[in-house]
């Protein structure tokens, strides 16, 4: 159905409330075109002298004014107002407060369908209309101002425009076409009001209409301002009238209440609105290959944690976590320190070798346009696909990528061989694909394939973040990322440094070990096969009388050959968490860390917080262990790593305490590690530099169904829960609206005059559809 260009004429009957007025219509010339309407403000004979010098003040040339001689009411008042206008109506209460976009979306929506006669918007006092409390008087939302509340509606809208038993009469648009076919509200029997929009909406249902809510759209109402006096002899007057003429009318709503397909959208708004950002901000996706914030598919690690950290240091920014398993797409929100859970799910589960797969490429387009996501981090691509990159190109999104791992250099990640040994400095087409054929079943060339897709894909990257140098070495070896033109930044890892953590790392052991006659040397971290457990345990085994060395083992081990080892100088502590690394070190006594990774360390966590501790280490001279340790001068290095190797290595310095209190020194008083202030800093000058400051627009058609795939994914999760909780909700919400009612008040009315039921004057001073409007 098409509208004709003419403006929408707004009708606002005055009575007194001269400061609603006042807000009322400021707000209606800030959040409106002046070409959309005309504002007609009839003044009801108001008392107050306020209004007429107000009026008089208006000079707008869209306003038209009128005056009544004599107090006409509020019915007779609006029909004045519609029987002067020759375009649709909009009757408005004067004390409404109207947000950005109002009226073409009330249009929009009355246009939607050719047999709507009303639209009422959603509002925070308007009963049947109210949010974010169903059938309640509601403040704004703590936090919240109208016009963000009205935003986040809209942002979140599925335009189901549900059908209502009567619009509500805070703000009630009216079609001219229906008003010269049906005619103007009864104000005969309506007298000052109360019943007129329902006896309306009942005589525009009999012609064939509907009368809708518009879904996208939130109108501000404070309440009820005039009549109250009479409010209650009105009510049941007016009752009586209403249920004589349409004895239905009572039915419908009842029936309205039992199947309310209001409901679910009020529901909607509630579970979105801890997560919404009271104050716009710009939104960034994640991609990793677990949760950050719970243990999901496997324990947290490194870049769990990394991804935590800036989630949690960069509070301007609403950031959205995606990872995948099996056919579930688990999309996690994480704003105003609230999480909230989207389920989407795909048909066949993404495995190394699914390069694209085109449902996953739908839910992508669905999340990154239905949240008007503005930057992509992509910190891990394992079980996704390289679908993201494409889609951040065409829709000119920036992606940025850290490279935790080798994941892109090689899809089994570690740079490890079929027989657990460091691989990448003599690798062969041959021998890679043995390897593969031998990890993962593929019998082709599949790595030569996975390195193509790889370089397909990098020229859609907008920054290269490398957490050391040595990572660089290698993607530059692989892929000649200079020649590229990708540009790079290398930003380590920041961990948590306490105040007296860095004042007190010097004191870290109560003696030399030359004093004690024994070395404190500790093994930490995860301890498997490619972090060194082989030779870890080999070099417990040794029995060399030349040094004393009590061993310790810091973490947990996951290598079964190690876990069973047993020695009178080997003593197993377990885990431990980021936090209290430093005082296991000091408890300890440690004076010597190994850290003895097979594959090349992307960067280490735990290097950082043995240098926070005060402790040199001994590392293996591959990867970020190697340079950051040579580059710091913090340690001792290991060529050719073996358990012989290391061992001379803890001869030498045993024989040298010199040596070693001099880099134990300096790692104590003048080494520096970077904390999470630090690398906070550094991402906000990231995501800043990269980020577009223009907002992007997106089809309202292409953003309805997105809201809709988004609330379903919402409602998913925990399904059983849910639809529990809804069961309750709505009971609870359906009773309380149906004794809001106006047909349960005149239920209750006759049941009183026949002396079936004594009820109180409290619940005849409430009006579901009615009230909220005066």
């Amino acid at each position: 159905m098409i509208r004709s260009n003419s403006p929408v004429d707004i009708i606002i009957p005055i009575y007194n409330a001269f400061e609603d007025l006042v807000e009322c219509v400021d707000s209606l010339f800030l959040n409106t075109a002046e070409h959309e309407f005309r504002l007609f403000l009839i003044n009801d004979c108001s008392p107050d002298n306020r209004i007429e010098h107000y009026l008089e003040s208006l000079n707008f040339s869209n306003i038209v004014k009128v005056s009544n001689d004599t107090n006409l009411g509020f019915v007779k008042t609006v029909n004045k107002g519609m029987s002067i206008s020759n375009n649709d109506v909009i009757l408005l209460n004067s004390d409404t407060i109207v947000t950005e976009n109002w009226l073409s979306k009330l249009v929009q929506c009355a246009y939607s369908n050719e047999r709507i006669a009303t639209v009422t918007p959603f509002t925070n006092n308007g009963t049947i209309c109210s949010v974010p409390n169903f059938g309640e008087d509601n403040e704004v939302p703590n936090g919240f101002t109208i016009n963000r509340f009205a935003e986040m509606i809209e942002d979140i809208s599925m335009r189901k425009y549900p059908q209502l038993p009567t619009a509500v009469g805070f703000c009630m648009y009216i079609k001219r076409s229906v008003l010269d076919e049906i005619g103007l509200f009864d104000d005969e029997s309506y007298s000052k009001g109360y019943g007129e929009e329902n006896d309306f909406c009942c005589r525009a249902t009999e012609y064939g209409y509907i009368n809708v809510l518009d879904d996208a759209t939130f109108v501000y109402h404070k309440g009820s301002m005039s009549f109250k006096d009479d409010k209650e002899t009105l009510i049941v007057r007016n009752s009586e009238v209403l249920r004589k003429k349409y004895p239905y009318y009572f039915d419908r709503v009842n029936s309205f209440l039992a199947s309310n397909m209001v409901f679910p959208l009020v529901e909607n708004i509630k579970k979105q609105l801890p997560a919404y950002s009271k104050i716009p901000k710009k939104r960034i996706l994640l991609l990793t290959h677990n949760t950050v914030d719970e243990d999901w598919l496997f324990k947290r690690g490194g870049t769990e944690m990394h991804v935590k950290d800036i989630i949690d240091g960069l509070e301007e920014y609403e950031f959205y976590t995606l990872t995948t398993h099996g056919t579930r797409v688990l999309l996690k929100k994480f704003s105003n320190n609230v999480t909230m859970n989207y389920n989407f799910f795909i048909e066949y589960p993404i495995e190394a070798h699914t390069f694209y797969q085109a449902d996953y490429a739908k839910i992508l387009n669905i999340i990154i346009k239905g949240l008007s996501i503005d930057l992509i981090h992509v910190h891990h691509l394992q079980r996704h696909t390289y679908d993201i990159f494409g889609i951040a190109n065409n829709l000119n999104i920036p992606l940025v990528y850290t490279a935790h791992d080798y994941h892109l250099i090689c899809p089994s990640i570690l740079l490890m061989d079929h027989n657990g040994e460091y691989c990448y400095d003599d690798i062969s087409i041959e021998k890679c694909n043995s390897c593969l054929q031998s990890k993962m079943g593929y019998g082709t060339a599949f790595r030569q394939q996975w390195r193509n897709e790889v370089l397909k894909n990098l020229q859609f990257i907008s920054l290269m973040i490398y957490p050391s140098e040595s990572v660089k070495v290698y993607f530059e070896k692989e892929y000649q990322i200079n020649k590229l033109n990708i540009p790079f930044k290398i930003t380590e890892h920041g961990i948590v440094v306490t105040e007296e953590e860095d004042k007190n790392r010097d004191s870290v052991s109560n003696k030399s070990f030359t004093d004690r006659g024994f070395i404190n040397v500790a093994f930490v971290g995860n301890f498997a096969k490619h972090k060194g457990s082989d030779i870890i345990r080999e070099v417990l085994a040794k029995n060399n009388r030349d040094i004393a060395i009590n061993w310790f083992l810091i973490g947990d081990i996951q290598d079964r050959l190690l876990d069973e080892y047993s020695n009178g100088t080997v003593y197993k502590i377990g885990g431990y968490n980021r936090n209290n690394l430093s005082m296991l070190l000091k408890q300890y006594q440690i004076d010597i860390v190994c850290l003895l990774s097979v594959v090349p360390e992307t960067f280490s966590y735990t290097l950082s917080e043995t240098w926070a501790g005060g402790i040199p280490v001994i590392v293996n001279d591959r990867g970020a262990l190697g340079s950051r340790v040579e580059d710091n001068k913090s340690g001792w290095l290991v060529k050719n790593l073996s358990s012989d190797n290391l061992f001379n290595k803890l001869l030498e310095i045993s024989k040298d305490y010199d040596m070693y209190s001099n880099v134990k020194d300096y790692v104590s008083n003048n080494l520096k590690v970077t904390t999470i202030v630090n690398m906070i800093s550094s991402y906000r000058r990231i995501y800043k530099e990269n980020i577009n400051d223009e907002v992007r627009e997106i089809a309202q058609v292409e953003k309805t169904t997105l809201n809709k795939e988004l609330y379903e994914s919402l409602v998913v999760l925990n399904q059983n829960n849910i639809h529990l909780e809804r069961e309750l909700q709505y009971k609870d919400l359906q009773l309380q609206a149906i004794y809001n009612t106006l047909g349960w008040r005149l239920l209750n009315y006759l049941r009183k005059n026949k002396g079936v039921m004594v009820i109180g004057k409290k619940v005849l001073t409430h009006l579901i559809q009615i009230k909220s409007r005066k």
